[in-house]
């Protein structure tokens, strides 16, 4: 017979235990072995990532391979324009004779070999392109070298110049 709206509904009574476990140190919850696939779907959500999306991921790592390829291009372009210049003031130099030169900036042989040293590892490492950055890793220290030297003859170009025009002007 159909339990009338009025008739009482019996409710089973609850049961409570309790389960306790004692947990030592501060490791988080392990879980089993999973894909790559799965766990990026746990962290990141379980959508798929459209084409546009794995495009942008691709093009953004291309950018990223670009950009590190140009600072070294800037670096190699920035010690071959340096080297140009200084060896375009010391060739006009030169033509002032040695022993202007030579009275004036004592170091200036020394200076010379060393701007030729790393002009000739320039060029080995254009010939080697696949040893370019080892190449300019050499090249690194010398040409800071380089410059010290440079600056101090171009604090001293007055002291080579003042002979010459006593020569001229007597």
């Amino acid at each position: 017979m159909p339990a009338r709206a009025s008739d009482p509904m019996p409710i089973k009574a609850l049961t409570f235990k309790r389960f306790t476990v004692d947990i030592i140190g501060t490791t988080p919850l392990l879980l089993n072995r999973m894909s790559a696939k799965v766990k990026a779907q746990l962290l990141l959500g379980g959508r798929k990532k459209t084409l546009a999306e794995k495009q942008g991921i691709k093009e953004a790592a291309k950018r990223l391979q670009d950009a590190e390829f140009n600072c070294y291009c800037a670096r190699h372009d920035a010690i071959d324009a340096a080297t140009a210049k200084i060896t375009i003031d010391l060739e006009a130099a030169s033509r002032l004779g040695h022993g202007a030169i030579l009275a004036g900036y004592s170091k200036f042989p020394d200076m010379w070999q060393m701007l030729e040293s790393i002009r000739g590892k320039i060029t080995q490492s254009r010939r080697y392109r696949e040893k370019r950055d080892e190449i300019y890793a050499e090249i690194n220290d010398e040409f800071i070298s380089l410059i010290e030297m440079y600056r101090s003859y171009k604090g001293s170009e007055n002291i080579i110049v003042i002979p010459l025009q006593l020569q001229v002007h007597p």
